[in-house]
């Protein structure tokens, strides 16, 4: 009988243990997710050489915003 209560409160606790550090690390991905996410897709932007917000299909070079007087 006793054995069986130090089983279960092994297993309780291995439980309490998974659940804590799974909010956690939950937590801690989607701050590192809201950190990197908006300078990966302001990456993939300039590497298509379109516009975010228009999305028009039209190609907007840097070189030439930065030629226009």
């Amino acid at each position: 009988m006793v054995v069986m209560l130090y089983v279960a409160g092994l297993l309780f606790t291995f439980l309490i243990a998974y659940a804590l550090g799974r909010v956690v690390g939950l937590a801690e991905g989607r701050r590192k997710a809201e950190a990197e996410v908006p300078i990966m897709l302001r990456s993939v932007y300039q590497l298509e050489s379109r516009c975010p917000i228009c999305d028009d299909g039209r190609e907007y070079f840097a070189c030439d915003l930065q030629n226009q007087g």
